[in-house]
């Protein structure tokens, strides 16, 4: 057999291309709105306090692999080529085909939650603030348990520290982890919340004190959820257990 010739990886190209745009709108447009806002009814409470325009951050709890689209999910569909989940490198870019998922229907870029070499494990993100565009970022780093908050990794703490002037705009999602959570691969229905948080900006405090003060926001945004869900439903209203949302 022949080598490829430069015609032929362009052509490749091209067809990838095609197929990515193809499959972004097929996925965000008929199966995620269709399934999440569609069927499941995703509902979101402040969404006029979500960025339209960036370099902004979007920050949420992280229960589950549906997290990024639900987010997503919040945006005007011709609104999407201007947000970008931040995913993990070690998990979501580890083969050709996924990483061809991820990168044209998702919309993702990677991010590496160790350090290789000499890589900045932020620089994917410091270029999609730096094009003006909105990052999605689960501070946590990783998926917790149901309903459960972790404490927040630094990375989000080192991207508003080099941009202080970009906004992070707090969201607590409900709902998520029962819909899709942690072992299973296959959804099951469940009704969907969001909740959207005024901006917060970086002033100059610790690390601890300043992701202390960010995950304070997330859980603010749940207790303001619960008591919307209980006095909906006329039930006086429980102190939350500890260290749930």
């Amino acid at each position: 057999m022949g080598m490829k010739t430069h015609g032929d990886k362009g052509i490749m190209t091209l067809l990838a291309g095609v197929l990515g745009r193809v499959g972004h709108f097929v996925f965000h447009m008929l199966f995620l709105r269709g399934v999440l806002v569609g069927l499941l009814r995703l509902k979101a409470y402040h969404r006029e306090r979500l960025p339209q325009d960036g370099p902004a951050i979007v920050i949420a709890n992280h229960n589950s692999h549906a997290d990024a689209m639900v987010l997503m999910c919040l945006y005007p569909y011709g609104r999407l080529r201007r947000v970008v989940p931040i995913a993990a490198a070690d998990y979501w870019f580890t083969g050709a085909v996924m990483r061809w998922f991820v990168v044209r229907v998702v919309g993702a870029v990677p991010i590496f939650r160790q350090r290789e070499g000499d890589v900045d494990s932020l620089a994917s993100a410091h270029q999609v603030l730096e094009a003006g565009r909105i990052a999605i970022i689960f501070p946590e780093g990783s998926r917790g348990q149901p309903e459960q908050m972790t404490d927040f990794k630094s990375g989000v703490f080192l991207l508003a520290q080099r941009f202080p002037q970009v906004p992070i705009v707090p969201v607590y999602l409900h709902g998520v982890a029962r819909l899709l959570p942690r072992g299973r691969y296959f959804p099951r229905p469940h009704r969907l919340y969001a909740v959207v948080g005024e901006p917060v900006f970086y002033q100059g405090q610790p690390k601890a004190e300043f992701l202390a003060h960010l995950r304070g926001q997330v859980e603010t945004l749940a207790r303001e959820f619960w008591h919307h869900r209980h006095v909906k439903q006329g039930t006086s209203l429980p102190q939350p257990p500890a260290g749930s949302l």
